[in-house]
């Protein structure tokens, strides 16, 4: 089952779930373009499967059925547990890359894209462009320390940052 199956959470993933769980209602419209992934993910021969605890029970099966078909969101299945795939679209997961390095405190500082994207909603230009100054010299710290350590990790992960980069800006 596992060997084309692409499991993608239901709140916060497909359903944009802006303001948390309310009262378990299902509030919000889609995330921008998943309908679009989904469907070339299930015309490439994945089977996609939709999980969510609120379709534990009866009532929110119905209602995510219901608003996967207000908004033509086909799925192959629709689960309350997580079944074998080759992988998980989740947005409230830590990638574990084998290294428990810095892992602690992953946990500890998590913010899923919503709270990061409207932390700096509220900030003036000029707050941005600090905030921007500050993560840049960070990350050129790390490199240069990784890169004492391990040339080729530097490089790693200056390329991983600029693959984000570039990544971002594709979809603006």
């Amino acid at each position: 089952m596992s060997e084309k199956t692409v499991v993608f959470d239901f709140d916060g993933v497909i359903h944009k779930y802006s303001k948390g769980w309310q009262d378990g209602s299902i509030y919000d419209e889609p995330v921008e373009g998943i309908k679009d992934i989904i469907d070339k993910l299930r015309q490439s021969g994945y089977k996609v499967v939709v999980v969510s605890t609120r379709t534990a029970k009866r009532e929110g099966l119905k209602a995510v059925i219901s608003w996967l078909n207000k908004y033509h969101i086909a799925v192959d299945d629709i689960q309350d547990t997580k079944p074998p795939a080759i992988c998980y679209i989740d947005d409230r997961a830590i990638t574990f890359n084998g290294n428990i390095n810095g892992l602690y405190q992953k946990i500890v500082s998590f913010e899923n894209w919503l709270t990061k994207k409207n932390k700096y909603d509220n900030m003036s230009e000029a707050e941005l462009i600090g905030t921007f100054i500050l993560k840049q010299k960070e990350l050129q710290q790390i490199v240069e320390k990784t890169s004492r350590i391990d040339p080729r990790k530097g490089i790693e992960i200056f390329d991983k940052w600029l693959q984000i980069a570039k990544e971002y800006i594709e979809e603006e």
